[in-house]
């Protein structure tokens, strides 16, 4: 998967299943981490996203806001990581890597040293 700002990332698995804890789980992070990543984005945003509960979260006027939009920009990174994996496909590069993988192979063999022979 492309890689998403981890803040958003946590946000939305946070008001998605309205728990820290079950966030935690889904993205395979401690709580801790994730009230961090939560308390970061609401520094940035000048906000509270959530009111917190006792064993729940609920999302606040202006958390449901970036909800939405944190819903349309997954969806966009879905919908741009297939279409580029449709396209690396019938230029033949392995499909099952996506596009993080082929970046990185191209970039390796773009400083790889010349071999031996090559220079001789």
């Amino acid at each position: 998967m492309l890689n998403k700002d981890i803040r958003l990332r946590v946000f939305y698995e946070a008001a998605r299943h309205g728990s820290f804890t079950k966030a935690a789980d889904v993205l395979f992070l401690t709580q801790p981490a994730v009230s961090f990543q939560i308390k970061s984005l609401e520094e940035a945003l000048g906000a509270r996203l959530f009111h917190r509960e006792k064993n729940r979260v609920v999302l606040t006027e202006v958390g449901n806001v970036l909800f939405g939009y944190a819903r349309e920009i997954r969806d966009l990174y879905d919908r741009a990581e297939t279409q580029i994996a449709r396209l690396t496909q019938h230029v033949g590069a392995s499909s099952s890597s996506g596009w993080r993988a082929s970046s990185r192979s191209t970039s390796c063999r773009a400083r790889s040293a010349p071999s031996k022979s090559a220079i001789r």
